[in-house]
């Protein structure tokens, strides 16, 4: 039974670096749409992040915002670590449909660190692992 193209289709998307950014700008221009509503949740009265009177992750357009935007870095990341391991994954994607497991992270953290960004990685590492927990959520 063919696959009508899709598995080549598949690979040559997961190895272009510009289709990973492509995405990440529209994952960013979705987020945007959200802006109005996060600023509208954080204007609430009593509004203090960590604070009993925050309801957190339980406002729904936060939470999507916050993940919108950490699938966002995580593709800008990941567009970096195909562009410098471009050989090796048209290797492994040869030698099976599986994807890279350098790509099948949403650890901010650590893909920041295996796109050469350890500065990111260490710099910002409170926020990286708290967008983290948006993509995972």
């Amino acid at each position: 039974m063919s696959d009508g193209g899709y598995d080549e289709r598949f690979r040559e998307r997961l190895l272009d670096a510009t289709a990973w950014e492509e995405t990440a700008s529209q994952l960013l221009a979705a987020a945007e749409l959200l802006e109005p509503k996060v600023r509208e949740f954080s204007a609430t009265p009593g509004f203090r992040p960590g604070s009993d009177t925050w309801r957190g992750w339980a406002d729904e357009f936060v939470a999507i915002y916050f993940m919108l935007v950490a699938y966002a870095i995580e593709n800008l990341l990941k567009a970096r670590i195909v562009t410098a391991n471009q050989d090796e994954f048209r290797l492994a994607l040869e030698a099976s449909p599986k994807i890279p497991s350098a790509l099948r992270s949403h650890d901010l953290c650590s893909l920041a660190e295996r796109a050469g960004k350890s500065g990111l990685a260490s710099g910002y590492a409170d926020i990286l692992k708290r967008l983290g927990r948006s993509a995972t959520w």
